[in-house]
């Protein structure tokens, strides 16, 4: 009996860390490579990538209070969109004007997380370990010490996120400015639909 405690002691132990040695060898001899020209994606970024793929996740590393419906183009709400609309939409399975704007408004905010989430990143690669980002990445995906380093990629997403700006500069200010064009574009076609006068973003 004593063995046999002994053997699942032991085999416990080997499928707990050895998976963990693994990751920590692979990631010495990753970072000792030399730099692939044909590489799309750094640590920093599989790292992020791996984290946020929890759902739960999507919230610490970005959160908005979105602007009211079509307020950030100049038109009042309640006036473009009317009604319950996205509800109606649920309900019916029907296309209403409000759904579209949803739809667009839901890829916009898509777009602002995945620029943050590059911001984050970006800062990680320049300021964080290799060693670390790389374990942590391998530990998430390849171990059954996930939850502890879940743990400790938190702590370092949240500190990292706190320090990046959450305003957009240089070409994707222009980006965001791009797609919140075709987002006030929308609505200026539901304005002319319903009989409104066009507004602008400069009206607002």
């Amino acid at each position: 009996m004593k063995k046999m405690l002994s053997s699942i002691v032991l085999v416990s132990v080997a499928a707990v860390f050895g998976p963990v040695l693994i990751a920590a060898v692979a990631t010495l001899i990753s970072i000792n490579l030399p730099p692939n020209p044909v590489q799309v994606r750094t640590e920093a970024q599989k790292l992020v990538s791996a984290y946020r793929d929890e759902e739960k996740n999507k919230f610490v590393l970005y959160s908005s209070i979105p602007p009211p419906d079509g307020a950030e183009c100049g038109y009042e709400p309640a006036q473009l969109f009317p009604g319950d609309q996205l509800m109606e939409s649920a309900k019916e399975g029907r296309f209403t004007h409000y759904w579209g704007y949803f739809i667009l408004d839901d890829w916009r905010s898509d777009f602002e997380w995945e620029s943050f989430n590059n911001r984050i990143a970006e800062e990680l690669d320049e300021n964080g370990s290799q060693f670390q980002l790389g374990f942590l990445r391998r530990c998430i995906n390849f171990t059954l010490a996930r939850p502890v380093c879940m743990s400790q990629v938190e702590d370092l997403v949240r500190a990292t996120a706190e320090r990046v700006p959450r305003s957009f500069g240089g070409t994707e200010s222009i980006h965001r400015g791009t797609v919140n064009d075709v987002v006030c574009l929308y609505a200026d076609g539901v304005a002319a639909r319903i009989g409104i006068p066009l507004q602008s973003k400069s009206d607002n």
